[in-house]
Order: structure tokens, then sequence, then C-alpha cells
């Protein structure tokens, strides 16, 4: 025991009640984060002309919600910590409310513009303070099930409601739209603050040193690379993918972003299911290789076997977004190695560096392709790339030490690091 250190945690905590609420208010507040995100970008040509802007405006309002997002990463996790997650998603919650009413009543670009930058600035505290929620109030052998249906959430969200505003966006659709996001977002507000309550020792527990612990540790620095590995090829697909598709395959344009969203939709299945399995079976880091192995076959197949018939392509990519989507296991990874009063800054830490890596991931191979987009040695180079982050993953993650669950006591057993 002298190597170890210990995390009181109640096994035999029943999944229901409380937790289930949780659960329920915590995907709901996900999905009304991702909602008001998700409108601005189904807005029509035609719709911008009434509201008297230009898609020119609406891409420097998507930069500014980008930029605001990951300035405020780096410090979600510390303030869940230290105000408590209950008080951060009630407070960011509230913000986005108002933020997307001031987006939404906007007579002027300033305006939509400020209502862009809260809601850039309150998205991340929502998304740590939930998962640290899980993390007081779930059992641990359930929480990689809940990661899995918060990263399921954060996917399957944007891609059906993007299909559905799309095709019948008018500027009744955008208000009513915006009108009911802020119902649901007042509801999660209410319903957490009259249920939800978290106890007072589980904070003020640590000083700032003491919350940057986890920090020190090398393993959760490599756990994070890890998440960041595996999000830069969705980041590829997202921004990219549908144009590899146009130039690999032939593909038509829209035939090709359909089928890169369908793939995303499998990706959040396959985080819901992961999570299932990694909470089944307790063999976290070798799901991960399992998954990026088999995601590095998968987008092989793709690049490299010659006149691969385009009835493949569909199966192999879904299957591709299916085993790339074990990295949201890195989080449940990540939160062994922290305490209940240090895992806001943990959880964030690991959110934090892969949306920033896969950020400027995006931003360097989308420059790289804008300026290459019909050179076959800038594609063959890009889609060697893929599967050589994905196996370098696997690499990492096998090294990785295990963590254990002492069947004979409520504490669990985490290698020092």
């Amino acid at each position: 025991m002298n190597n170890l250190t210990t995390r009181n945690y109640d096994l035999k905590r029943p999944l229901k009640g409380i937790g289930i609420f949780l659960c329920f208010m915590g995907l709901l507040a996900i999905a009304f984060a991702i909602t008001i995100r998700v409108i601005p970008n189904a807005i029509p040509p035609q719709l911008l002309i009434q509201l008297h802007t230009t898609p020119q405006i609406l891409d420097r309002l998507n930069i500014t919600y980008q930029y605001s997002l990951i300035a405020c990463l780096v410090l979600s996790g510390l303030f869940v910590d230290i105000i408590g997650p209950r008080t951060t998603l009630v407070v960011a919650v509230a913000i986005a409310v108002v933020a997307n009413y001031l987006f939404g009543s906007a007579e002027s670009v300033d305006y939509m513009l400020y209502g862009r930058v809260l809601i850039g600035y309150s998205y991340p505290f929502i998304l740590t303070s939930v998962l640290t929620l899980g993390t007081h109030w779930l059992p641990r052998r359930h929480f990689s099930l809940f990661v899995g249906l918060v990263f399921g959430t954060f996917l399957l969200t944007p891609t059906s409601e993007y299909s559905l505003l799309k095709n019948i966006m008018t500027l009744d659709v955008l208000k009513t739209g915006i009108l009911i996001a802020n119902i649901v977002g007042i509801v999660v507000i209410l319903s957490i603050i009259l249920t939800v309550k978290i106890a007072d020792v589980t904070r003020h527990r640590h000083t700032l040193a003491g919350l940057c612990r986890p920090l020190r540790y090398y393993k959760l620095w490599l756990i994070a690379i890890v998440s960041m590995l595996g999000w830069m090829v969705n980041t590829f697909l997202l921004h990219d993918g549908a144009y590899w598709l146009v130039h690999k395959f032939n593909y038509a344009l829209m035939p090709a972003i359909d089928l890169i969203n369908t793939s995303f939709i499998y990706f959040s299945l396959g985080a819901i299911l992961m999570g299932l399995f990694s909470d089944y079976f307790q063999r976290k880091r070798y799901l991960i290789t399992l998954g990026y192995c088999l995601g590095a076959l998968t987008f092989g197949i793709l690049e490299f076997v010659p006149n691969l018939p385009l009835t493949f392509v569909p199966p192999l990519l879904f299957l591709s977004a299916f085993f790339v989507s074990s990295s949201i296991i890195c989080y449940t990874k990540a939160n062994d190695y922290s305490t209940i009063g240090n895992s806001g800054i943990t959880l964030g830490f690991v959110l934090s560096l892969t949306t920033i890596g896969s950020s400027f991931f995006a931003k360097i191979t989308g420059r790289i392709i804008q300026n290459n987009i019909n050179n076959n040695a800038t594609w063959d180079w890009m889609l060697t790339l893929i599967p050589c982050l994905l196996l370098l993953g696997a690499a990492i993650s096998f090294l990785l030490k295990p963590t254990h669950i002492s069947s004979d006591s409520n504490l669990l057993l985490v290698e020092r690091v």
C-alpha cells in the first residue's frame, strides 16, 4: 500500500434517483449548449439578408466563438473545483441563456458579436461541470458510460439539428429555436437549483497547489495527448473529410458532406458503446489501444487499397469513426489520477489540451489543403498521417499502467505516477 494513493469512493452507490436525474440534466445542459452553438451555422444565405448581415460577418462570429471557447477551457476546471460543479453549471447555463437571447434579439452586428462571445465563454464551463458532477454523484463503474453519453450528445445533437434546420430555417424558425433553447436552459437551471445539492465537503478542500497537483503527473499529460491524437482525426474529418472524399473517390460535394455527418452519428453511438464496454470489462487502456489500431487499419484501407469499390467506402468510414470513439475513455482514465476535490481541473485539463491541440491541427492542415487542394501528393501525405497519429496514440495508451478497483473495499487503488 505504500506505493499506492487511495481515493474514497462508494462502489455500491446505486445508479438511481438523483444519479439518473443528474445524467438527464447534464445531457440536457449539453444539448442546450450545443443547440445555441449550431443555430447560427444553419442560417441560409437568403435569411442573412433579412438579418442585415453577410456570410463574412457570420464567419467572424464563428471565429470569435472559437477563440473565446479556447480562452476559457484552461480555466473551466479550476473554477469548477473552487466554487463547485453545481454552482458553475447554474451560472454558465444562465450566462448562455442571456447570451442566446442577446444574439437572437440583436439589431446590430456588435450585439450579435457580444452574444456569440458569451456563448463561447459559457460552453466549456458547462461541459466541464457536467463531467465533474458525474464524478461526484455516479458510481465509478458507471462513469465511463456517462462520459460516453455526454460526448455522444455532444456530437449527435449538432449533426441531427444542422441537417434539420438547414432545410427549414426561416426567420420565424430561428426565433422559435432560440426561444425553445432558452426555455430548456431555464428548466435546467431551476431543476439543478431545486434538487441537486453537492455537499460542501467536496469544495474548498484543496489549496491552489493541491488543485493543480494532478498536472504534475506525466501520465496525465500522456492521457491528454492520446485523447488529442484521436480528436485530431475527428477535426480532419469535420473540416476536410468531404473534400477528401471528393478528391479520392469522386464523390459529389453534398453527398460527401452527408456521408461525413453520418459518420459522426456512428462516432456518437460508438462513444456510448465504448463507455459501456469500459465499465463492463474494466480494461480502459486495452480498449483505447484496440480502438485506435482498428481505426488506423480502416483508414489505411480507405487510403492505400487501390481501386476500392465505392460500396465499401461508407461502411469503412463508419467503422473508423466508431473505433476512434474509444478516445472518450481517456477522460475516465484521467479521472483515476485525481481525487474528488480536483477532478474538475483534471478533466478540464484533458478537455483543454484535446481541444486546443486538435484545433491548431485543423488550422494547419486546412491551410495546407486549401493551398494544394488538387495536389495528389498533399492528400497522400495527409491520409498517411492520420493512421500514424492513431498508431502513436495506441502505443502511448498501451504503455500506461492499468488502474484496479479493490474487490474487498470501497477504495480505488491507483498506481502512483
